[in-house]
Formats: structure tokens, sequence, C-alpha cells
């Protein structure tokens, strides 16, 4: 509210203060206040031009996320756009502390504003080297390109035991669907105690739910027939938030929401979208109000049953 009070009045915010920002940038320093003013910049041209005359002297803010995601909603579909994306996720300064997110939301716009153009996939894979392919190139391919063939073929070598973002993006853009649901089931034992890496898990697996039937419908079997609270809790959610819910998942959510309700019945499972432990009735009655059926009743009238 704070930063959409500065936009909307943002020639006189300059002006009282004369080009002197101190009072504003005392706890967060000028590289934050500018990123931060670049989430609401869209709606207020002043604070707009201001954001891109800036970015235009300093790298960092114009490689920072909330720029991409600004500069996606002011030129859609662009050029421009998608050379600033292309070059956050070619330059990979692992030495900036916002290099991931940056990346990832240059990613995430690719795929969103060109998923599936061929021009743009080529351009993709054309950055660095073959032989190590970038984080940011396995990211968007993962949620745009997902028949990619160098994405099908990628191995990975593991430090540790550990599995990194990449594995996880491609993992959930390409495992057969056959094996999709008990691979997610088995994920969501580790990834209560991880996070950060449950999102490499998420990202990729709505963006396959809702242009893969196959997948969801895997997803929905797993769900119908298991007694694990947890599939319960994160599946519902998946499907609802990927638009993947029909007439009959809605019903049988609604039914499991009774059961659920009744004293002796209540499950605790991990809901992998809010990273938490929760109450398996809350997570289905948010699936409702999140769902969107073929018949287009989604969750109306929750009550009504």
């Amino acid at each position: 509210m704070f930063l959409n009070l500065l936009g909307a009045h943002w020639p006189y915010v300059k002006q009282a203060l004369n080009g002197d920002f101190s009072i504003l940038t005392a706890r967060i320093g000028p590289e934050e206040l500018w990123q931060r003013l670049a989430v609401v910049a869209a709606d207020h041209p002043a604070l707009t031009r201001e954001i891109l005359e800036r970015a235009e002297a300093d790298p960092r803010l114009g490689k920072s996320s909330q720029f991409l995601e600004l500069l996606g909603r002011l030129e859609p579909r662009s050029e421009n756009l998608i050379r600033a994306c292309l070059s956050v996720i070619g330059d990979h300064d692992s030495d900036w502390h916002g290099w991931y997110d940056a990346t990832e939301a240059a990613a995430d716009i690719l795929a969103e504003q060109f998923r599936g153009d061929p021009a743009t996939e080529a351009r993709l894979t054309s950055l660095g080297d073959p032989s190590r392919v970038r984080l940011g190139v396995i990211m968007a391919l993962s949620l745009g390109w997902r028949q990619n063939q160098l994405l099908m073929q990628l191995a990975f070598r593991r430090r540790n035991g550990e599995v990194g973002a990449a594995e996880l993006y491609r993992k959930y853009a390409c495992i057969p669907s056959e094996r999709l649901a008990g691979a997610l089931e088995q994920d969501l034992v580790w990834a209560q105690h991880n996070g950060f890496q449950a999102d490499s898990i998420v990202r990729p697996l709505v963006a396959r739910l809702k242009d893969d039937p196959q997948a969801a419908h895997a997803i929905w079997e797993m769900l119908f027939a298991s007694t694990n609270p947890s599939v319960k809790a994160s599946f519902c959610k998946l499907l609802a938030i990927s638009g993947s819910f029909t007439p009959e998942r809605d019903s049988w959510s609604r039914d499991e929401l009774k059961r659920q309700s009744l004293p002796e019945i209540p499950d605790l499972g991990y809901d992998i979208l809010t990273r938490t432990t929760r109450a398996v009735s809350l997570c289905l009655l948010e699936s409702l109000g999140e769902a969107t059926t073929s018949d287009g009743s989604g969750a109306a009238d929750l009550t009504s049953n």
C-alpha cells in the first residue's frame, strides 16, 4: 500500500524530497528501493519513466526480477522483453544475491509469453556451452518447451546426494506420466525439510499439469485411491491451481471434505504449495475455492452441500 501511495504521487514525492531519497533508503538501501518500486510502477506512468531511466544506468536494476516483471507488463511479447530475459539467463552472475530470483523470473516470463515458440526455443538452447546447460535455460525449457530434445537428454551428477533445482525442473517436466504421481508422493517426504527445493517441484509440475491431461489424470488417480494425508493435502491443491479440476474431482473433494469434518477423522498432511503441515480439510476447501471445472461451476456455493 505504501509503495502504491508513493507511485500515485511520485512527481510530488520527488519534488518534495528535492531528489534526495535518503529518507526512503536509510533502512533498505537504494538498490532495494528501486526494485520494490518497480513492482508497482506499471500502474503509475511517472514512476515507470523513473524506473526505466534508472535501469538504463544501473544494470543490476535492469536485471532484477522486479524489473523483468515490470517490462513484461509494459512490453508483452516484445523483442526487448526477450532480450532482457535471455540476458539474465545468459549472465548467471552468482555473485549477485538476486541472480536466482531474476533467473527464475526470466524463465517464467519467457515460458508464459512465448510458450512453444520455436525461435525463442532456439535462442534459449544457443546460450552457453552445450556441455554445461545453464540453470535458466533448463527452467525455461521445463516450463514452456518440455518436449525439447536437449532437455529430455540431460543427465545430472549429484554432489553429496543433493538434488538441485535444475534436476527437479527437468524431472517434473519430462518424467513419464505413469511415474509422475509416485515420484511426487516420495518427494513430498523430503520436501517438508527443504522448502526452497519444494518450489522447484511446484513450478514445473503446475506448468506440466496445465497442458498434459495424462499427467493430471495420474495425479487424480492417486489422490482418489490414496490414504496418505500429504497426498490429499498437496495433490488436490496442485490440480486446482493448474485448472485441472473436473466435475468428478470437484465432487470427490466435496465428499472428502465432509468425511474430514467428522470428529474422529481429521487428518494433517503436508501442503507443498504453502510448505507447511495443515489440516487436509482446509486444503480441500481452498482447492474448491481455487478450482475451475470444465463447466465453469468451480467452487460455487460451497455451503450448499
